[in-house]
């Protein structure tokens, strides 16, 4: 380099510096006046001159991936970070269980074929299940409470009832049938009575069964109120009745039945040609046998034609022929 381009060097070299120092004297005026701008109109707030940096736009994230070849790269931008708030996870749960309701609510694993039965003698599960009709019924109308009702109004002869309803589409129903006791025959009808005077329609057959004719109805047996306050389901006799029954079924002749009157209670058709009564409780019933021994051997060594007998007050017997 020759000695006269030194100070021409020199010269530009001093031109650019002064240049560069007045513009940084113009860009620091400025911020000094906007800072003094902020700081009248705000005091709390401090204003920073603004750098190189904070003006530029913010970088995007990106990763950096090393290649097989020697000074390679590449640059891959990265996935964005979803911040997702509660009302985002509430939003989708309601949206799966609305789904998973629709699904329930519209699949055929949710419809009932037909009921379970179980614990049924005399009543067959065919004739429950089309009282009960529940084939193509969705699994969530099914009501227990409803389904023990339909049961109870229909099979009189059915004397506890149990319901249990299960997904996906179960329904299972035990029920005990009443054993009836005696065969009650009144106005060209017959009808099956359990051990605790309940009434019910005769179902196939029975055995041992206390035959009785009836000319009346039995007194009415007193109803009590239950837990919910409506009137529970009444006996047709009273326990008193059906015990007298039982303690008179041993001295009924042989194919004989026993009789009821209102009037005068429960007794036979004796073979010597008269109608004997013992009333309608088990009251004294072993003196009223006693009696009835001895008076009906008077009336046969008597030759007294008697039609009727009655030791319903074993005290005061008598005795009708007409």
């Amino acid at each position: 380099m020759s000695p006269a381009s030194k100070p021409a060097q020199s010269r530009s070299e001093t031109v650019r510096r002064r240049r560069a120092s007045e513009s940084a004297k113009r860009q620091y005026k400025k911020t000094t006046r906007a800072a003094v701008l902020v700081r009248n109109l705000h005091p709390d707030i401090v204003a920073r001159p603004a750098t190189k940096r904070s003006m530029t736009k913010p970088r995007k994230r990106q990763y950096n991936v090393a290649l097989g070849s020697r000074g390679s790269r590449l640059s891959i931008p990265a996935l964005p970070i979803v911040e997702m708030g509660w009302r985002w996870v509430s939003l989708a749960l309601t949206a799966a269980m609305a789904f998973v309701l629709y699904m329930m609510w519209n699949s055929d694993n949710f419809y009932i074929r037909q009921a379970d039965v179980l614990g049924n003698q005399r009543i067959s599960a065919e004739e429950i299940n089309r009282t009960l009709n529940l084939a193509g019924l969705s699994i969530f109308w099914a009501e227990p409470a409803v389904i023990e009702n339909t049961l109870r109004d229909s099979y009189p002869d059915v004397e506890s009832i149990s319901v249990s309803v299960d997904l996906p589409n179960f329904v299972t129903v035990v029920v005990a049938e009443r054993q009836p006791v005696i065969a009650w025959q009144q106005g060209g009808e017959t009808l099956w009575i359990d051990a605790q005077g309940f009434a019910f329609p005769v179902r196939g057959q029975a055995e041992g069964l206390i035959p009785v004719v009836a000319n009346g109805s039995p007194p009415q047996v007193q109803g009590e109120l239950t837990a919910d306050g409506l009137s529970a389901a009444l006996p047709f006799l009273s326990t008193g009745m059906i015990g007298t029954l039982r303690m008179l079924a041993p001295y009924v002749p042989q194919d004989t039945s026993i009789f009821y009157d209102p009037g005068y209670g429960f007794g036979w058709n004796d073979s010597r040609g008269w109608i004997v009564y013992f009333g309608k409780t088990t009251a004294d019933m072993a003196l009223k046998l006693t009696v009835y021994q001895g008076l009906s051997d008077y009336l046969a060594r008597s030759g007294i034609p008697a039609t009727m007998v009655s030791v319903e007050f074993p005290h005061h017997p008598f005795y009708r022929t007409d």
